[in-house]
């Protein structure tokens, strides 16, 4: 499924759109897009179970903790 996902995206999305997406600034995960660590967090948190709701809920809580600028 995830393998399926990222053929979409190639295909889809233009080469460079990663370059666009907002990124952290933290040591660990500097250079990287936000959206790459939401979901490890999402992963890390949800045991792999995860709805509309419960991944709403957990982005309202991410970006009150996590800003665009300080990742």
């Amino acid at each position: 499924m995830i393998e399926e996902q990222i053929m979409t995206a190639k295909k889809h999305l233009p080469k460079l759109y990663s370059e666009g997406l907002p990124q952290l600034l933290n040591k660990e995960s500097a250079g990287l897009p936000r959206v790459y660590h939401i979901v490890l967090e999402i992963i890390s948190h949800s045991d792999g179970r995860v709805d509309i709701e419960s991944l709403n809920n957990f982005l309202q809580a991410y970006h009150t903790v996590f800003s665009i600028s300080t990742g």
